[in-house]
């Protein structure tokens, strides 16, 4: 995979950049409006692998003009899964640091979901004996079972996950950190770190 220096702007306006329609077999109607981006990557991810099973012999037939305009094409396509690819990670590193919060949270002598467990004695004063008691066990079992997955950091669950190498998982969450808006104290939304480049990679 490129660095990400190699990532551009989009260049949809560049002449000849139309793929043939004869590899365009497929409407791309993905997901209806609203629908949330995973449900939109997974019916992309469709269309593209019915796509490639006749790719090999539609682009045996194209002329050099076509051919080229394919690649580019392809090359543009690389770039924008490869973004996605950075805004994955950082969905996984923040699912699992915040799963681990929870379960640090729920051992805790304070919290509500260890003072329910231990007879329904609950230290809120606006809350009812067994209210939301279960609700909250639930949640502090589901980050329990994220946050003990077996893995120390999420660099190794994504190079398990993904059948990625180390240093390819270390670099999509470096990448994050780096060029996707960050949280601020008291949840404040903050600008990337490096703008200029993440305005150039989205």
């Amino acid at each position: 995979m490129e660095a990400v220096g190699e990532f551009v702007p989009d260049q949809a306006d560049r002449p000849g950049s139309a793929m043939p329609a004869r590899l365009r077999p497929l409407a791309a109607v993905p997901c209806a409006a609203g629908d949330p981006v995973d449900c939109s990557v997974a019916a992309a991810l469709a269309l593209l692998r019915a796509c490639s099973e006749s790719a090999a012999g539609n682009v045996a037939r194209l002329n050099f003009v076509e051919a080229s305009d394919f690649a580019d094409d392809v090359e543009d396509l690389s770039r924008t899964v490869e973004y996605l690819q950075i805004i994955a990670a950082a969905g996984v590193d923040r699912t699992r640091r915040e799963a681990a919060a929870v379960q640090k949270a729920s051992a805790g002598w304070g919290s509500d979901t260890a003072a329910g467990t231990a007879g329904d004695w609950l230290t809120g004063w606006n809350q009812e004996p067994g209210e939301s008691t279960s609700a909250a066990a639930s949640t502090a079992v589901a980050a329990s079972a994220v946050a003990d997955d077996g893995y120390r950091n999420s660099a190794e669950f994504l190079q398990a996950r993904l059948r990625i190498g180390a240093s390819e998982a270390k670099r999509r969450l470096v990448l994050a950190a780096e060029l996707l808006p960050r949280t601020g104290i008291a949840g404040r939304a903050l600008p990337p770190a490096r703008q200029e480049l993440a305005a150039a990679v989205a």
